[in-house]
């Protein structure tokens, strides 16, 4: 299944956890910022996209991009300022999707929540993204 994750980056967290996603993924697998998304996007059939949440909202690259996105299936993969419990998790998920033109399939998500998390909370940040992309993977390869 070709497959690429794309991220928007601020402060280089979102980017950190894209290329943990990548390697989770497996050998191989293009991690780029949305600066570097190939002009043959298209072509791809799973995009792991990856943002950051800031005040509510994912950032304005990130918006256009999602509405360009024409593949099928879409895991997404997000940083925010925000507990992983809280109720607003779920609302800021379904505002991402909603940038997504019909017939997106969304095929994973994840949420890792910012802190200033340094040495083996990050380590632990990095193998958790790698075990949803790894599983989100497994789960799409198994079904085809």
């Amino acid at each position: 299944m070709k497959t690429i994750v794309v991220y928007s980056s601020y402060t280089g967290k979102t980017k950190g956890i894209a290329e943990a996603v990548a390697k989770g993924i497996g050998e191989n697998i293009s991690c780029v910022s949305l600066d570097e998304i190939p002009t043959d996007i298209a072509s791809y059939d799973c995009v792991f996209f990856g943002c950051y949440i800031e005040s509510g909202f994912i950032d304005g690259r990130s918006q256009e991009v999602l509405k360009t996105l024409t593949n099928k299936k879409i895991a997404l993969f997000v940083t925010m300022w925000i507990g992983p419990y809280s109720d607003d998790i779920a609302k800021r998920l379904r505002r991402i999707v909603e940038f997504l033109p019909q017939g997106c399939q969304i095929v994973g998500t994840y949420i890792t929540p910012v802190d200033d998390a340094a040495g083996d909370q990050q380590e632990r940040e990095h193998r958790l993204a790698a075990d949803f992309a790894a599983n989100t993977m497994h789960r799409l390869l198994s079904t085809t």
